[in-house]
């Protein structure tokens, strides 16, 4: 039987975190479940680092940065806002120094502008 990486919830993310594989185990794609009116929808990483990729090929540019809640100021680079949900939180794609994309969850009011 195959082996999955353990997921636990965090308290500041609506979706579940997951935890490194370890030894023997595969990582896991991680995927998140968004709930409207329509139904719900899966949407993979790779899908929401594509919404990303397009919106920046569109010429819409990063605004949305990481809430420091001890600083209360800014943290990071700007990334490009990939979901919104009331029920699922947002969904924030950022990219590295070294030009990888990754998402960050949580809350509406843990993302600025």
């Amino acid at each position: 039987m195959r082996s999955m990486a353990k997921l636990k919830l965090h308290k500041k993310h609506p979706a579940p975190v997951r935890e490194k594989a370890g030894k023997g185990e595969k990582n896991m794609i991680k995927s998140w479940v968004l709930h409207s009116k329509e139904g719900s929808k899966v949407i993979t990483e790779e899908e929401a680092i594509k919404n990303a990729q397009e919106q920046e090929r569109a010429g819409i540019n990063a605004s949305y940065y990481w809430i420091n809640y001890k600083t209360g100021k800014k943290e990071g680079s700007a990334g490009w806002l990939v979901w919104s949900t009331w029920e699922d939180g947002a969904g924030v794609c950022f990219r590295r120094s070294d030009g990888k994309y990754y998402i960050v969850t949580g809350w509406q009011a843990d993302f600025c502008m």
